[in-house]
């Protein structure tokens, strides 16, 4: 649940300091915890998704934009943004699976690949999601396996 504080009266300059609260987070093992991130940060994060939508409308509608390099900077700014809030998001792509398997992720699948000599992520389906070094959500990938 997100409860999000009485806003001021327009003009208030505590509007920059205000916080949202991110009660109880369940986790799928069954813990929770207690996020407080600045509002701000939500804003900023906003308006990066905001921007990238735009431009890929503009993309898809055939209008001329230089090229995709404006939509993976409004991107990159919003991933800045969770990083300096404490959240950071790992794309397990590319990563071997070790012998003994891995804890760390849920594999949805595992599907043959040519061009592979062992198990292998050929896609993240759900990045992992960290907020100050615990884990809040576990990823989910599809393993590739040698033909």
């Amino acid at each position: 649940m997100v409860k999000f504080p009485k806003l001021p009266k327009k003009g208030n300059k505590e509007l920059g300091s205000l916080r949202s609260e991110i009660e109880n987070t369940a986790l799928k093992d069954g813990t929770s915890i207690n996020i407080s991130i600045p509002i701000n940060g939500f804003i900023e994060i906003a308006n990066g998704i905001w921007r990238s939508k735009k431009s890929l409308s503009l993309l898809t509608s055939g209008k001329n934009i230089e090229d995709l390099s404006m939509v993976f900077r409004h991107i990159e700014s919003s991933i800045d943004v969770l990083n300096q809030l404490g959240i950071q998001i790992h794309d397990h792509t590319g990563e071997i699976i070790p012998e003994s398997g891995s804890v760390s992720i849920k594999i949805i699948t595992f599907q043959p690949s040519k061009g592979l000599t062992r198990e292998e992520i050929i896609e993240t389906v759900k990045p992992s999601i960290y907020y100050k070094e615990s884990r809040i959500q576990k990823g989910e990938v599809i393993v590739g396996v040698p033909e």
